[in-house]
């Protein structure tokens, strides 16, 4: 997730489970999320909202935080 959100710095991006090449089904479901949780909780992600619906989470205007970009570059 990290790496699709730095080739599309800086722009900001609709993230799916599919966007990021994640496969279908429930335990994807739950990486997804799981790994927007993580990434937001350490300060590297930002993202307008998180919507969970009957065709799976979408993350909606997510981009890398300025600690996040310097973190991948490390």
């Amino acid at each position: 997730m990290a790496r699709v959100l730095q080739a599309r710095w800086p722009a900001l991006t609709t993230l799916t489970p599919a966007s990021i090449g994640v496969a279908e089904g429930t335990d994807a479901t739950r990486e997804f999320l799981r790994t927007v949780r993580e990434l937001s909780d350490a300060g590297l992600l930002s993202y307008e909202a998180l919507v969970v619906g009957p065709t799976g989470p979408v993350v909606i205007d997510a981009a890398l935080t300025a600690r996040g970009r310097e973190v991948l570059r490390a």
